[in-house]
């Protein structure tokens, strides 16, 4: 992911209201009180990572989405805040990469 999408990433997720992450389990992480869409982009803020972390809701258990880091889950815990785009991460693609 290049530097302009995660600094637009963490723009749109500023105005979004904070949940917190509920659990963990492998690479799994499972939030309550957030809603979005199978596919949406949500950010994972760990203070002890020192930047956040890009996720994907890739399904739902009970009331709790379930998020897939593009990255390692090394200084997430239950104080980690996430927050959601409200849409999925897009690719700007030009008529040379079509054919």
């Amino acid at each position: 992911m290049n530097g302009s999408a995660l600094a637009r990433a963490r723009a749109a997720a500023a105005s979004v209201p904070l949940v917190r992450v509920c659990k963990v389990v492998g690479t799994i992480v499972e939030v309550e009180g957030l809603s979005a869409s199978v596919g949406d982009l949500c950010w994972i803020e760990a203070e002890a990572r020192g930047e956040g972390l890009p996720a994907e809701v890739v399904g739902f258990r009970d009331d709790r989405l379930l998020l897939m880091p593009y990255e390692d889950l090394a200084g997430v815990a239950p104080s980690s805040t996430v927050t959601t785009r409200g849409e999925g991460l897009r690719v700007p693609v030009e008529s040379p990469l079509l054919g």
